[in-house]
């Protein structure tokens, strides 16, 4: 077993032993190390995949491009499952903010390390393909092909539709062009959905019914994926041959405009509006 895949597996104990706010937040600094570590250990293994990607056969190189090109490599779905779960905690929501606000600034360099590395040496070592290393083996038609069949599954729940133009932008000039419509349906969303919740969760006002509980539920799912699809989707493009820093650029102005709205509603969602 390799040493990032012992690091999520502790990482993941670790997370499940959690059942408690104030458990939450005596761990709190643990927790961080040990996604330091993973990060950490994720960054070495690509610079070390590029350092020996000459005396590597082809198949090797096919294989373990696609595991460092997917974006749950480094953010790995059981670990984001059970942080989920911490940030449901009743009374999480202001430690949450703070928890993850840490996390960010100890864990943005590695991302922003592993994205460089990864466009830095895409190009040099897998033929210069524009759509990153899992793509390496195919013709560059074959690769603007699959970019013109952009499809949007309208159906998933796992894929918030309000981010329909970060998923169909596939370059960052594509990103740049659909930036200032993208922020606008997300604040429109984002304050209908406040508004909403602003009636459906005043007990004061009512009981929420059979149908209120599903359209607030339908809300809060839809606010469990917003940050894990954002961060997989600029992932995704800041990966791309000179993409990384103005993505990052485009997507803290996105959350700079977006974030007192989901804050609102978490605060909202936190009520206790279950039956």
């Amino acid at each position: 077993m390799e040493e990032r895949d012992q690091l999520v597996d502790q990482t993941v104990a670790r997370l499940q032993s959690i059942q408690t706010l104030d458990e939450f937040k005596a761990a709190k600094d643990e927790i961080i190390d040990l996604m330091e570590g993973i990060f950490k250990s994720g960054v070495d293994a690509l610079k070390s995949f590029f350092e020996n990607i000459f005396s590597m056969t082809p198949e090797e190189k096919q294989e373990k491009s696609l595991k460092f090109q997917d974006e749950s490599y480094l953010l790995d779905p059981k670990i984001m499952q059970e942080m989920e779960r911490l940030n449901d905690l009743p009374g999480t929501e202001e430690f949450g903010d703070e928890f993850e606000a840490e996390m960010e600034k100890r864990l943005g360099p590695y991302l922003e390390q592993y994205t460089e590395e990864m466009g830095k040496n895409m190009d040099a070592f897998m033929g210069g393909m524009v759509e990153g290393m899992a793509e390496a083996m195919k013709p560059a038609e074959e690769v603007e092909e699959a970019e013109e069949a952009f499809v949007f599954d309208y159906d998933n729940p796992d894929t918030p539709q309000m981010l329909y133009d970060l998923y169909a932008a596939r370059s960052i000039e594509e990103l740049e062009e659909n930036k200032d419509g993208l922020i606008e349906i997300l604040e429109e969303q984002m304050q209908s959905d406040i508004w909403d919740l602003e009636v459906l969760t005043d007990r004061d006002f009512m009981e929420p019914q059979e149908e209120d509980i599903k359209k607030i539920e339908t809300i809060l799912h839809r606010m469990k994926r917003f940050k894990p699809e954002m961060e997989k989707e600029f992932a995704r493009i800041a990966a791309l041959p000179g993409a990384d820093e103005k993505a990052g650029e485009i997507q803290k102005e996105i959350m700079d405009r977006l974030n007192p709205k989901v804050r609102e509603i978490k605060r909202h969602l936190a009520k206790p509006w279950k039956r």
